[in-house]
């Protein structure tokens, strides 16, 4: 039987405690599998998959960002990081929990994934921290242009002055996810363009741990991460043996239906990286952790991370 506990450690930002999740095998421990979440979401959103990996001897944590799930200590810290540097503050936090995960579990291979907004501080964990760990999952993902993410910047802060940081825009959340569905027919809710699973399309617009707005404040430290993962001179710091492997859905608009996730590898192919590799799934939308063949994605993360821990 999978054991399943909570914990906590203080945040970067001097004021939540972090909220994480682990899921421990039964059996000898074979990996470590850190999950990096996405924007408006929670880690035991992920329980499915984190149990499916347990099952086959990975010990698997994660946490739940700073403005997310049970790491608020109120409904008003939905969408907000630290107010003085909010990309640095959420990194801060993946690499603490990393440190102290492997400091229990010195002696296995250690993988580490990130979805969504997850994949792009997983991005910049890999330039700068990619020495501590065996592989990287990137899971839909993205890399805009920067011609369009100067302007949401400039938007951002415009609104940002005045109303200031803690701030929740409909007209921003428009400009970022307004168009998300336009290749969708038959819509039901606002977040069909997540996953075809009906039910948990349902069930995540009836979560109002996933439809909070975001601040201004969240939103400036998830464009100064993608603001740096974009940078060519920034991936060129990635070890160049790390194994990364990047999947998404070629109906994901975050990853342009494929074509973002194509630039963002051709970054690191540019950069000679010798243990990448790319899958995109044909029909699958935003979320292929929780879409209707999930658990083809679920074997084809499994059948990497394998090669990668068994070299």
């Amino acid at each position: 039987m999978i054991e399943k506990k909570e914990f906590y450690f203080p945040s970067s930002n001097g004021i939540n405690q972090i909220h994480c999740i682990e899921w421990i095998p039964e059996q000898p421990i074979r990996a470590v599998f850190q999950i990096v979440h996405g924007m408006t979401e929670y880690l035991d959103r992920y329980d499915g998959f984190a149990r499916f990996l347990a099952e086959k001897g990975y010990y698997v944590v994660g946490h739940d960002h700073q403005g997310h799930g049970k790491s608020v200590d109120t409904l008003t810290q939905w969408g907000y990081f630290d107010k003085r540097k909010p990309a640095v503050s959420v990194l801060n936090d993946i690499v603490t929990l990393q440190m102290q995960t492997k400091k229990r579990f010195p002696e296995v291979p250690y993988l580490i994934l990130g979805h969504s907004m997850g994949s792009f501080f997983i991005r910049r964990f890999a330039c700068l921290y990619g020495d501590r760990v065996d592989g990287v999952i990137v899971s839909g993902t993205g890399n805009q242009k920067p011609a369009l993410l100067i302007a949401a910047k400039a938007v951002n802060t415009v609104i940002s002055t005045v109303f200031g940081y803690v701030h929740r825009s409909p007209f921003f959340a428009r400009m970022m996810f307004g168009e998300n569905n336009k290749r969708i027919s038959n819509l039901k809710t606002p977040y069909d363009w997540l996953t075809k699973d009906e039910a948990i399309v349902k069930k995540y617009s009836e979560d109002p741990a996933c439809t909070f707005l975001f601040t201004g404040n969240g939103i400036k430290g998830l464009m100064d991460t993608v603001t740096y993962v974009i940078k060519q001179k920034h991936v060129n710091l990635t070890p160049v043996d790390l194994p990364m492997f990047f999947i998404a859905g070629k109906e994901d608009p975050v990853g342009e239906y494929g074509e973002a996730v194509k630039r963002a590898f051709a970054m690191y192919e540019a950069h000679q990286m010798k243990h990448i590799s790319l899958k995109l799934y044909e029909t699958d939308r935003h979320e292929i952790l929780n879409e209707t063949d999930r658990e083809q994605v679920y074997q084809d993360i499994y059948q990497w991370s394998e090669g990668v821990i068994n070299r």
